[in-house]
């Protein structure tokens, strides 16, 4: 059945780590006292990755968005849906826009960020039968959240492999046992039309006596 050694590499993968990249929002990267205004971002279908600044103007009535480079990437009334250009789906909180406040934030696609995660996790194998998972987060909550999220995704994910090579092997199985009756049935049928063949056939004709010698 499935190698024990390809657990650690399971937990690796992508359809294991995704669930807590969207449920925890891993492709967000911000100050830990930002995340009322950054509280309801999230993505759309593309997303261009990248280092970010929300900007506020003095009188708190609009609101840009700049690129890594300080370019305004997009300039919005406040209150309104920013970082559409960028692929954000995302209405920053009138009350969390005062005048002149800047916050930075990193976005990056829901793949890149779990390629991150599969680098930050470190998962090892006790014992050969439990294995135990360790990620680091400046927020202990979130790390259990994360850990969480990526346990149930990798016990859902295994369960249904290991299903999955009993439903194969099962179905193996079956296949090699119709094959050896199939051959049973012709050897037996075999053995019937030789047993058949070798009643109707005739005799030999006995072999003639060969008369004495005539005395004289």
């Amino acid at each position: 059945l499935f190698d024990e050694r390809a657990f650690i590499e399971l937990i690796r993968n992508q359809a294991v780590l995704m669930p807590a990249v969207t449920s925890e929002r891993l492709y967000l990267r911000t100050d830990p006292e930002d995340a009322g205004l950054f509280g309801s971002l999230g993505l759309g279908p593309e997303v261009t990755s990248g280092t970010y600044t929300v900007a506020v103007d003095a009188a708190g009535e609009s609101v840009e968005l700049r690129d890594g480079e300080g370019a305004v990437v997009e300039r919005v009334p406040a209150g309104q849906p920013l970082g559409s250009r960028i692929g954000l789906a995302w209405s920053p909180p009138r009350d969390a826009l005062t005048p002149g406040r800047k916050a930075d934030f990193v976005v990056m696609s829901p793949f890149d960020a779990a390629a991150a995660l599969r680098d930050e996790i470190r998962p090892q194998l006790a014992g050969g039968r439990f294995l135990h998972v360790s990620y680091r987060n400046t927020d202990p909550g979130k790390t259990q959240r994360v850990v969480n999220a990526v346990a149930r995704q990798y016990v859902a994910l295994s369960s249904d492999l290991k299903r999955a090579q009993l439903v194969e092997l099962r179905d193996t199985l079956v296949s090699q046992l119709e094959y050896a009756r199939a051959q049973l049935e012709q050897a037996e049928l075999q053995l019937n039309n030789f047993l058949v063949a070798t009643i109707t056939e005739p005799s030999e004709a006995a072999a003639p006596v060969s008369s004495g010698t005539e005395q004289t």
